[in-house]
């Protein structure tokens, strides 16, 4: 049965997950030879399953670091690296960092295209350790692992390339008083998500993403108004943020020839907000307890039946 090593090479190549790779490695000789002739596009390495089924990370980085010298990802374009529910289940969580961050110095040697990281990382050694080849980057990280009191998108500066930002923490409620600035560019990045950070704008964000078309953030709601200028955007979700206790004042307008498309909008109770929708086939849905006003919306407008993923801010 399945004694043929390009056969089972085939078969194992199909599979992504990095537990099922090992166990299958183990089936007997021939399994465990076919293993090394895979060169596999997509990986999703994660940490310790739990008690029943538990892999070392010291094994993980082992094994990893064994096809690595067979070139064993050579042709490896998508990663996905998730320690959260491991974090939460060892003692030692800077020891599953640190070979979290071995794994992350590997793939830096790696030709990908697109990478997940999940767990307690710096986002400053991910971005200083992953290759310049991506184009899409999801980081989500554990807030309480550093003091995040200022991030600079310019740490992603070396991948010219990229597409796709998403850079999330985890879900324990926003962090206030955090600024994300814009000071360099990244001329290809399309997509822009980011939370639960407060994002202020240095005022050069269109030149630093001049072809940015879909971003969800939280900004301040003062300065909101810019992002419906950008000259490519066409979905804006937004969470605006009034981190001062005095009521603000603001007024929003979607001009009629505007290229946004669709508009997801969060408003708090001390923001009081006019919008003036003149474009007739936007997409929209406006949420808040603040005081909201539409000074112009035409009769037929329509409103969002289904909310983009990324857009859903709420």
């Amino acid at each position: 049965m399945f004694q043929n090593e390009e056969l089972v090479a085939a078969v194992l190549g199909h599979i992504d997950s990095l537990r099922d790779l090992l166990r299958c490695s183990a089936v007997n000789r021939c399994w465990h030879s076919a293993s090394k002739i895979l060169r596999p596009t997509t990986i999703e390495i994660p940490g310790i399953y739990g008690v029943e089924e538990c892999i070392d990370s010291d094994v993980i980085l082992q094994w990893l670091q064994q096809k690595h010298q067979q070139q064993y990802f050579d042709r490896l374009q998508n990663l996905s690296l998730s320690l959260s529910k491991s974090a939460a289940a060892v003692d030692d969580v800077h020891q599953l960092a640190a070979c979290g961050l071995a794994i992350l110095t590997l793939a830096g040697l790696w030709p990908l295209k697109a990478c997940s990281i999940d767990g307690p990382f710096d986002v400053y050694q991910i971005a200083g350790l992953l290759p310049q080849t991506l184009h899409h980057l999801h980081v989500k990280v554990d807030a309480d692992h550093r003091d995040y009191h200022k991030i600079d998108i310019c740490i992603f500066q070396r991948f010219r390339s990229l597409r796709l930002l998403h850079l999330s923490a985890a879900e324990r409620g926003p962090i206030a008083g955090i600024q994300m600035r814009f000071p360099m560019a990244l001329p290809n990045l399309r997509h822009l998500y980011l939370s639960p950070w407060p994002f202020k704008d240095n005022g050069m964000l269109a030149n630093s993403l001049p072809q940015l078309t879909h971003a969800a953030l939280h900004v301040h709601a003062t300065d909101f108004q810019k992002y419906v200028k950008l000259p490519h955007i066409e979905y804006l979700g937004r969470q605006l943020v009034n981190l001062r206790n005095e009521a603000v004042q603001m007024k929003v307008k979607v001009a009629a020839d505007s290229h946004l498309n669709c508009l997801v909008l969060s408003v708090p109770e001390n923001v009081k907000l006019d919008l003036c929708l003149d474009k007739s086939d936007l997409l929209y849905q406006i949420r808040g307890s603040g005081g909201i006003r539409y000074v112009c919306s035409p009769a037929y407008l329509t409103r969002v039946y289904q909310i983009p993923k990324h857009f859903n801010v709420l």
